[in-house]
This record gives C-alpha cells, structure tokens and sequence, in this order.
C-alpha cells in the first residue's frame, strides 16, 4: 500500500510523472450518453509552408456522439487520431543528415460552432510513436492524446471544424535532436468540418436557436450564460493545486533495473530543462487483508508530482538505443483506509507516506519486429500509521508506528504484442505497475503496551501490488501553458496484463 508516480503514482502528458502516490478516487466526468452515431475519419488538405508541389494531408479520426444534452461535456466516445501524412523526402529534408527516425508532437486547433456563436477548442495534448524515416512514399505521423471537452448552454447544431496544426518534428538517430516546428494551415477551399453533434431541446426538436431572455432563469449551476459555449481541457483535481511548483526537483536519478545500451555504435548524451508536473491516479492492495487503498484521493487535497522532465538523455542510432531520465519530487496527503483485519475486525486508520526522489527512466531498444520499449519507475517510501480504531473504538498507536525501514517501489510498464509499452513517458504517462513488500512495523503503541507485532501480521509482507495511471503533464513554461492546469486521469480498474 504506497504510491507516488505517473502511471499510476502521479502523470503524468509527460508521465512524467511517476511516483509515489497520487491516486485519484476515481472522479472523472462521464461523456454524454446520446446517440451513438459518430463521425467517421475526415481527411484534410494542409499547406505547411514547404515547397509548392509538397501535398500534406491530416485525417481526423474523432468519434463524437450524434447528439448530447444542454449543460453536459461532450467529448469523443473514442480515442481521438490525428494522422499526418508527409512524403518521405520532404521529411528527411526538414532533418539533419543521418536521422534514421522522428517523433513527434502535435496541437490543432478546433473551431467549436452553434448558433452564430464561436470558440476555440486547442488540441495541444497530441503525440505520435517513432516513426522510421525513410526517402520513398509517404510518412504517417499518428498522433493520438486526450482532448477538450465542450460543453454548450443552448440547443442547436455544434460543429468541429479543424483550423491550425503545429507539429513539432523531433529527430532521432542523426547528429542533433533539437524539435523541427511546422505550423500548417487547411489548404484553400478545403472542407476542414470533421464532427456535428446534435444538442435537442426540452421538446426533443434538434434544430433549436438561441434562447429568449426569459430562458435565462433555468441556466444550469454554475453557467454564466446558458447559451455560450465552454471548452474544459480535461478534469481536475478538487484541491487548489492547479499549476507547477516554481522550483524543478534536483538530484541524479537512481538506475537501477534501467536497460543500459547493447554493445555497439557510439550514444550521444543529452540534457533537458523541462519542468513539468502532473497527477497520478493509483490503487494498492493489502494482500494479508484482501482490501485496497487509494492513494491521492481528489476529492480531498490532493498532491501534484513536481518533475525535472528528461534531465539526462540517451540515443544511437545503430544499433538503435534511446532513453530519457527524469527526477521527481512529491508529498503525499494522508490516505485513510478501514480493513477486516484478519477476517472479521474491521480497522480503520490513517496512512502517512514518506517518499523520497522519484527516479523514472523511459526508452526504446531496437526498431520494428525488434523493438522493446521500458518504463523503470523507482522511489525509496515509509509508511506511518495513525488516528487508528477497531470495530470503533480508538486505538492509541502512538506518534511513531512505523514501517521499520524504508522499502524500495520499484514499478514498470507493462511490455504489449509488438514491443509497444502501456507506460509511454514521463510526459505523456500511462500505466505503471509493480509489487511492493511491506516491512515489519516499530514504534507502535502506547504506555508500555508493544502493538508492533500486531501491525506487523496485518500488513507486512511481499506482493502488494500497486498500479499507477498517469497522465499527462502540465507544462507552464511552454508558449501556451500546453496541458496547464494539470489534468487528473481515471484511477486504474485492473493490474495491466501482458497482451
């Protein structure tokens, strides 16, 4: 039962975040619940600033509700894509020579219409996997993240149309790996409309306008004007912690169990400056008790881990190796857990985590049919216990029940078919996992009476198993405060299994 960490300890868009615990009780805002028609991929014609004769094309792949209610979010019922196809040779043109592949992120920005009003919609949260680069054909980028949802204050029509898409083009295996920027515009004349939802009103009629005056009295809570439209980045956290600390963790991260490079080739070292920080949303069991605890809990105050993203970085080109290196820093809140001890006695209590730096290392070993990707999230963590009772009533444990040393969490990403990792990075996040032993307790109880040996044979003891959803980061020094304030993601439903 501990936690800190990014795919499932504290995400992070940059998982960052990964760490001790910041698990989420599991509050997210359903989507709508209307139809379930969809719109199906819409592919746009793009001008990107390069040669005349250069053709760029994005398709949206976005499956939004055909209809959803007056005051509701609406979001897509789906993953959302966003798929750019360039030739290869203006690729390879935009990167130095000897890059064998790129990464890349992406944000488009969606006009948001109905009833002759207007908002924008910034899908700036989007990243694509390493794509090979090569000089023949076309070049997919396919970018997938989560997405703004709307939410609209009147019947009428809602549509999406796609405007501006930046991509920021990182390159990989070649003699630099500073981010190449494009910024693309829908070519003229092109059909940019990629989703319409239906909102009804009270009759049921979708084709409604905007409301009188005297509508304005049955506005929904908390809507300033029923008929405007609100764009939310994602959900958040209840407490007030909605930005980054000012100040980046310091330290070296910790190695341990990291893939290293195979022999061969020659690796380049790098540093990055990102600061950056995000929420976890994790559970942990006591497997002596057959219970969970949840760790982070949003509905109180919950902590955000602080993030030195990609500190240190690592890459070859052949044979191909790439790693990235991220310190965190994080204080847990209290979580309050009440278990059947041993069977039937049902205990309550609060926990204290002590958590010291968050290490997590991400990467990928190979290319293709070869490819591994790696996630190593470590921290060193105690545990205190107290404001205990049993079956109701209070139990003095003391001011220092404790785990009697610190233990090691050490969590990965679950490897998929094809090498592909449920932990993607520390900014983008995902999920972490792990099992966690839990020492023997000490200084528990009061007035001579020893309670250590109580504690012990409740809670101590291997294969606890903790499972972290991270999301993505927020990162307040970017031009638009990309993923800020931080968003919290849904606490995991099952331990990840090979797939």
């Amino acid at each position: 039962m501990t936690t800190n960490g990014p795919s499932g300890i504290r995400r992070a868009r940059y998982g960052g975040s990964v760490a001790a615990a910041t698990l989420l009780a599991g509050l997210l805002s359903g989507g709508s619940q209307a139809s379930e028609s969809a719109d199906g991929p819409m592919r746009i014609s793009y001008d990107c600033g390069l040669a005349s004769d250069v053709a760029v094309e994005a398709e949206i792949t976005a499956a939004y509700p055909g209809e959803a209610a007056v005051g509701e979010p609406i979001e897509p019922v789906e993953e959302v894509t966003l798929t750019v196809t360039v030739p290869s040779d203006a690729l390879a043109a935009l990167v130095p020579a000897g890059t064998t592949a790129v990464t890349s992120t992406a944000a488009l920005t969606v006009e948001v219409t109905q009833n002759e009003q207007s908002a924008q919609a910034r899908w700036s949260r989007l990243a694509a996997p390493e794509t090979a680069l090569t000089t023949q054909g076309t070049s997919r980028l396919a970018h997938t993240g989560p997405v703004p949802t709307v939410t609209v204050g009147a019947p009428g029509e809602v549509k999406l149309t796609a405007s501006t898409i930046t991509l920021d083009i990182t390159p990989l295996g070649g003699a630099a790996d500073t981010p190449r920027t494009l910024t693309c515009e829908p070519a003229p004349g092109a059909e940019a409309a990629f989703a319409t939802v239906q909102i009804p009103d009270a009759a049921g009629s979708p084709t409604g306008g905007r409301p009188s005056p005297g509508d304005s009295d049955s506005a929904q809570p908390g809507q300033q004007d029923r008929s405007g439209i609100a764009v939310d980045p994602g959900a958040r956290a209840a407490g007030p912690a909605l930005t980054c600390p000012t100040e980046q963790p310091q330290g070296e991260p910790v190695l341990d169990d990291v893939p290293m490079p195979p022999p061969g080739g020659t690796v380049r070292e790098g540093h990055a400056n990102l600061r950056v920080c995000a929420y976890s949303a994790g559970i942990s069991n006591v497997l002596k008790q057959n219970g969970a605890v949840v760790i982070n809990d949003p509905r109180a105050e919950p902590a955000l881990i602080n993030f030195w993203g990609n500190k240190n970085t690592f890459s070859r080109g052949n044979p191909f190796y790439n790693r990235n290196d991220s310190v965190g820093e994080i204080q847990v809140p209290d979580t309050e857990a009440t278990l059947l001890a041993f069977g039937f006695m049902p205990v309550s209590a609060k926990i204290s985590f002590e958590t010291g730096q968050v290490s997590a290392s991400t990467g990928t070993i190979g290319r293709s049919a070869d490819r591994r990707d790696f996630a190593v999230v470590q921290f060193m963590q105690s545990l205190r216990i107290h404001d205990v009772s049993v079956n109701g009533t209070p139990l003095d444990v003391g001011p220092d029940c404790r785990t009697e040393v610190p233990f090691r969490v050490l969590l990965t990403g679950r490897v998929k078919k094809g090498g592909i990792g449920t932990y993607k990075n520390v900014l983008e996040g995902g999920l972490l996992n792990g099992k966690v032993t839990v020492p023997p307790f000490t200084g528990c109880g009061t007035g001579g009476e020893d309670l250590d040996a109580l504690f012990t044979a409740a809670i101590s003891g291997p294969n606890n198993d903790l499972v972290l959803n991270q999301a993505m980061v927020c990162l307040p020094d970017s031009e638009n405060k990309d993923g800020c304030p931080p968003a919290v993601p849904p606490l995991p439903a099952h331990i990840p299994t090979d797939d």
